[in-house]
């Protein structure tokens, strides 16, 4: 038996007793996210990727049922792998977005190579046609329809990636992961709660071996972007510790270096300076010498008038609350609407 025809199986278990079910009850739930491999790109794969979304904004037109199991699968398939429509639709949604992020920042990781990554969905249903769900499309899909755990048995992947932050969607992951934690070993201490849900986490279960992290959905643009190179690292290296203050300060200085590059097209023009003590980066826009660098503070100059846009005075003096990754990121955002500001006006 075929992978395709392995989860072909578990929809085939699941679907006679959910059909019956649903055709009693008026709840209008979308038609289910089957998937559909490319057996021969999984069978070449070198790491095995799943990208997780929420749930489908409806999916194919008309409600659970509508469509057979082989019309779902194939579906799947030929909106991942095919048509310059759906093309068309992935460059502009978030959700595409940041799964390419991900593909690409895999494959730059592991450049020789082969990455194949899955789309899939924490929740396999949800509205006939919108976003969201309800208590009674849940609880449908918990008692009727919930195949994730096993699609993940069957296709091995290395790493999944989720892109949920919501609180509300703990009940998800509890019913279609089973046995698992949110691991926050090396959080600071004096992050809450809700700043807990706002930064990766580390997703561990007994029953599975992949690595598994969880982000901001891409529609939270700020949240997402600012934080993907941070779950990134956290996933492929468990020693990784979200509250180092050595590692924040690296991540920043490289995610600035990486915008500096993308943003100015400056690659082959920027000087760095790696000096333990005396840390620059140097470029020019039309002549107009640019340089950021770090001594106990990170300063940006512009024709040698010096401003100081973040502070690490409170690693020096040995301030927790200096480690904050927000207020990190929150520097890193102000220097580019600096340095926007400053394009603007020329």
């Amino acid at each position: 038996m075929n992978i395709n025809e392995e989860l072909k199986k578990i929809y085939n278990y699941y679907w006679d007793e959910a059909l019956k079910v649903y055709k009693k009850n008026d709840l209008k739930i979308s038609n289910p996210l089957l998937l559909k491999i490319d057996e021969e790109k999984l069978k070449l794969a070198d790491k095995v990727v799943m990208i997780c979304g929420q749930e489908t904004y409806g999916w194919w037109e008309g409600e659970f049922g509508d469509k057979s199991i082989d019309e779902l699968m194939s579906q799947y398939d030929g909106y991942l792998h095919n048509t310059l429509d759906n093309m068309r639709e992935k460059q502009t949604r978030a959700f595409w977005k940041g799964f390419k992020w991900w593909e690409e920042r895999i494959q730059k990781e592991y450049p020789n190579e082969n990455i194949y990554c899955i789309w899939n969905n924490l929740v396999k249903i949800g509205k006939e046609n919108d976003v969201g769900m309800t208590e009674e499309i849940r609880k449908f899909e918990n008692n009727y329809f919930h195949t994730l755990k096993e699609e993940i048995d069957i296709l091995k992947p290395d790493m999944i990636v989720f892109f949920s932050t919501d609180p509300k969607r703990d009940i998800d992951f509890k019913t279609n992961l089973k046995n698992f934690l949110f691991n926050h070993d090396g959080y600071p201490k004096y992050m809450n709660k809700d700043q807990k849900y706002k930064t990766p986490l580390r997703i561990e279960s007994n029953l599975l071996d992949s690595k598994m992290i969880r982000l901001y959905h891409p529609s939270y643009f700020g949240g997402f972007y600012n934080v993907n190179e941070t779950a990134f690292q956290m996933l492929i290296n468990k020693d990784y510790i979200i509250g180092n203050k050595e590692n924040i300060e690296k991540l920043f200085w490289k995610e600035l270096f990486h915008e500096i590059e993308k943003n100015f097209s400056l690659s082959s023009a920027i000087v760095e300076n790696n000096d333990l003590k005396n840390q620059s980066i140097e470029f020019k826009i039309d002549n107009l010498m640019i340089v950021i660098k770090r001594t106990w503070n990170l300063f940006l100059e512009i024709e040698n008038q010096q401003w100081k846009y973040i502070t690490f005075d409170g690693i020096q003096n040995n301030d927790e609350r200096a480690n904050n990754l927000i207020d990190m990121r929150n520097g890193n955002k102000n220097f580019w609407q600096l340095a926007n500001l400053y394009n603007a006006s020329n």
